[in-house]
């Protein structure tokens, strides 16, 4: 009967509610992040019709038709379709806008139109150089009728304004069957202007799997080649084919944690709330097995119940907002369907709750709760850290795959590893010396009470190093993108190829006016190529009329000259330090294999009729704005932007909003676990509170002693927060080599971390103040 007495009595305790409110929190945000992603997602039947519109199929021969040329002649009499729409994409230049459009041509409407563009004004074109166009570029031409297409002035006539189902904002022309082909462009001004198309056939068929084998084998095609012939059948069971484990895990990784988080902070408010009730009952007679299942199992009620009313909640939030998501969406949202990953999710953690929840017995219960820290044990403890960091190391030197799996690995040790550290950092803190004053009554308290605070710690700084880990890893990754999205050519250098050899050569007024806007520059003729070394690898390579060229862009030794006059040619690379048969470039230039000097050693002047070999000029000693200038040429002047290298980076990319929203919940996670610390040590801190009360002290001056136990203990798990972080981020770097930036990884993310474990400790102390100064307690 006491079973119920005792449920129903944790059941009416409102603190009792209050303890699954991390949980109740984090599984909100879970739920209401996963359902926003998957209404804005598309759904696998949108997905499809994105790609196909009404078709059944899409050919892809893997021609491409030039600006002014007749489509090719494929046998589609042959294959046993009902409908047969073919269709080119490319990009294109405006008149009057500064980036290049998407440019379509089909017979319209048809197969491929229907579901994916819908007619708002005017009519479908009839007839060669008629076109539609998206709103978004009406509006960017004036709302003319007339656009102009560059190079060549080619005037389409707008008859209509369609509407882009899936990408509301983008800028499309939609041309009727033969614009392309009238574009008044020979040959050779088509392939210096870069001006080619996309050729693919759309069509409806009672048989498709029949259809795309007819296909292969007029095509010449392998048959298991899914990209020459894809049916909606394929796209189909693609999109339904159910994700492995390993996807899941890499996919849901993040709510994974967040709902984790949650839970195990449940779990260890509801632990203290067990220790609270264990005790009494215990020394009434009350079994404490039976009692501890007991106190088990309403958990699991009551983190169930948090669990669904979470979900539930947070579905109804996603519900809510659906209006709002798509009036700012640019593609329609998904149909709304059942959160079975939210619901998974939920479950998993109010189970975990349940079984991570501790009831210790009388004996570890006086070991957490003893009066010292166990030093010895502290440091067993800092000895097993350091194992696992070791073994994290090698195994991140060894035997790691690059893979997200494997950070998850490290991430997850990592903060094992700063949990384990923790009470040993705190044992230190707490038995140093220190001047008389609340510092000196924080410490003695502390350690008074030093393995329930050794627990506290190591768990807090575990939870630092997890979050701070995933945030600064993104960083990194982020950084080194940042870092590495050049064009393939440092600053202060451009390479303009007059005579490429896979495209015709440049007229010269061309080649005379990209040498007169970089006017100042100096300017080195050089040939650039690849060839085939002895393992049949294909290597990149510049070639210079003389040795005092290479040296005029790049420094020479005295042995590396000596090397290109005799040997002609020197491998690259990026390293600092370079042997004599070696050469330093900037890390933009990684992608080259050797620098030679045509005439010298081994290296012959190329034929002119080698189409893998090029001649230009490399222009040196650029300023930002000529480098500027030299990057915009191409597309300023309507060429092919491969006859000019010029470099770029590409814009910041910034981190991601989660970085905040995870910096303000973990503060908030860190108020409600410092002011439960900073309350139970009130609690078990009364005898301490009477003796100083009648020392005469204020009540202010007490609360001071308090703060500075919690603060300290915070501190700690902040510093082996901070080493797990660092252990992760240089055993990530290793599996991860060359794909983060540790230097510019974004460091504010720690200190913003670090900030709120500081900011959510001094709230949650200074709120819990329930102090009654009138108790009395004897000797």
């Amino acid at each position: 009967m006491w079973v119920w007495d005792l449920a129903a009595l944790m059941l009416r305790s409102r603190k009792s509610w209050l303890r699954m409110v991390p949980m109740a929190v984090a599984l909100l945000i879970m739920t209401v992040s996963l359902g926003v992603n998957r209404s804005i997602n598309l759904s696998p039947e949108q997905s499809v019709t994105s790609t196909l519109g009404a078709a059944d199929g899409l050919v892809s021969p893997g021609f491409s038709v030039l600006a002014g040329s007749s489509s090719p002649t494929v046998p589609i009499n042959r294959w046993k379709v009902r409908q047969i729409n073919p269709y080119l994409e490319t990009q294109v230049s405006v008149k009057g806008l500064p980036e290049e459009v998407l440019y379509q041509e089909s017979s319209m409407p048809g197969i491929n139109t229907k579901g994916r563009y819908a007619l708002v004004s005017g009519k479908w074109p009839t007839k060669p150089s008629e076109v539609v166009v998206t709103p978004s570029l009406r509006q960017g031409i004036g709302g003319k009728n007339k656009l102009v297409l560059e190079p060549g002035n080619y005037d389409l006539t707008i008859v209509g304004t369609v509407g882009a189902t899936f990408d509301k904002s983008s800028r499309e022309i939609l041309a009727h069957s033969g614009t392309w082909q009238a574009w008044p462009l020979t040959q050779k001004q088509a392939k210096i202007s870069g001006l080619s198309g996309n050729y693919l056939i759309f069509f409806t068929s009672s048989d498709s799997a029949g259809t795309c084998s007819k296909v292969n084998d007029d095509l010449g095609s392998d048959p298991l080649d899914s990209d020459a012939c894809t049916t909606r059948g394929q796209l189909l069971s693609k999109e339904f084919a159910p994700l492995s484990g390993k996807k899941i895990v890499e996919q849901y990784l993040a709510w994974f944690l967040v709902a984790g988080l949650g839970a195990g902070l449940a779990a260890a408010a509801a632990t203290t709330s067990a220790r609270r009730i264990i005790a009494p009952l215990t020394a009434m007679g009350v079994p404490r097995r039976k009692l501890a299942l007991s106190l088990r199992v309403v958990t699991l009620f009551m983190s169930m119940a948090t669990a669904a009313a979470s979900l539930v909640t947070g579905e109804l939030l996603v519900i809510a907002i659906r209006p709002l998501l798509a009036r700012f969406s640019d593609s329609p949202l998904s149909p709304v369907s059942s959160p079975t990953m939210s619901a998974v999710t939920c479950l998993g953690a109010a189970i975990v709750t349940a079984v991570v929840m501790v009831t210790p017995s009388s004996q570890r219960e006086r070991k957490v709760h003893g009066k010292r820290i166990n030093v010895k044990m502290a440091r067993l403890l800092a000895w097993s850290g350091a194992i696992v960091a070791c073994a994290l190391l090698v195994w991140a030197s060894v035997a790691a795959k690059a893979s997200l799996m494997s950070v998850a690995i490290v991430s997850a040790l990592s903060s094992l590893t700063a949990g384990l550290v923790a009470p040993w950092l705190l044992a230190l803190v707490s038995g140093r010396d220190v001047s008389p004053g609340r510092r000196l009554a924080a410490s003695r308290a502390l350690r008074s009470r030093g393995s329930w605070h050794g627990l506290f710690a190591g768990l807090t700084a575990g939870l630092v190093a997890a979050t701070a880990t995933g945030l600064l890893i993104v960083a990194s990754l982020f950084a080194q993108m940042n870092a590495t999205s050049s064009t393939g050519i440092p600053h202060g250098m451009a390479y303009f190829l007059a005579e490429p050899g896979f495209s015709p050569s440049l007229p010269g007024n061309l080649v005379k006016q990209f040498d007169d806007d970089l006017h100042g520059a100096r300017k080195v003729p050089m040939t650039y190529g690849s060839s085939d070394d002895r393992a049949g690898n294909s290597v990149a390579w510049w070639a210079f009329h003389n040795v005092d060229d290479v040296a005029s862009i790049l420094p020479l030794t005295d042995g590396q000259r000596r090397q290109l006059q005799t040997a002609g040619s020197l491998r690259v690379t990026t390293d600092e330090q370079a042997s004599n048969t070696e050469i330093t470039v900037p890390r933009d230039l990684g992608w080259l294999g050797q620098i030679k000097v045509i005439g010298h050693g081994n290296t012959p002047p190329a034929k002119s009729s080698d189409s893998s070999v090029s001649r230009g000029f490399l222009y040196v000693g650029l300023s930002p704005n000529q480098e500027d200038t030299a990057y915009h040429w191409a597309t300023t002047h309507h060429i092919d932007p491969s006859y000019v290298m010029a470099p770029r980076i590409a814009p910041k990319v910034p981190l991601p909003a989660v970085t905040l929203v995870a910096t303000g919940l973990f503060t908030m996670m860190t108020v409600i676990m410092a002011g439960s610390l900073a309350r139970d040590e009130r609690l078990a801190q009364r005898r301490l509170t009477a003796h100083l009360r009648r020392l005469g002290l204020t009540p202010r001056w007490v609360d001071g002693v308090i703060f500075f136990e919690v603060a300290m203990t915070c501190v700690v798990a902040v510093i082996a927060g901070t080493i797990g972080s660092l252990l992760a981020l240089l055993a990530t770097s290793r599996i991860m080599s060359g794909t983060m930036d540790l230097v510019h990884s974004g460091w504010w993310v720690l200190a913003a971390l670090a900030g709120s474990v500081m900011v959510g400790s001094t709230l949650g102390a200074t709120i819990h103040r329930p102090y009654s100064w009138n108790t009395t307690i004897s000797d």
